[in-house]
């Protein structure tokens, strides 16, 4: 999954694509939450234009369930471990102008 363009607001905010599993057409199993993909802004002096990190995480349903248009989520306590799960982000660190740059944050 990639992102290419953020815009979170503030510094530290971030933004993210998330996939649901569906029962069926139009039905959702809420029962195993979300996989998502996130992008974190820097909380740093590059005014929002720094990636701070990259996480894929796992959101219980406990915590949020589609179709609510909210929960509380923080990425860092989220994420996948990529000792578990082999999983690689690009940029693998935080990164100056990653958005004004036009570069893009890939899990």
């Amino acid at each position: 999954m990639t992102l290419d363009w953020l815009q979170a607001g503030a510094q530290g905010g971030w933004r993210g694509v998330c996939i649901v599993y569906y029962t069926s057409q139009y039905i959702q199993d809420d029962t195993n939450g979300a996989v998502c993909m996130t992008a974190v802004q820097s909380t740093g002096t590059g005014l929002g234009s720094d990636l701070g990190g990259v996480y894929l995480i796992h959101v219980p349903a406990t915590t949020w369930q589609p179709p609510a248009s909210q929960g509380s989520v923080t990425p860092s306590s989220l994420a996948l471990t990529d000792s578990k799960y082999g999983i690689v982000n690009t940029p693998a660190a935080a990164a100056t102008y990653t958005y004004t740059g036009g570069f893009y944050a890939s899990s």
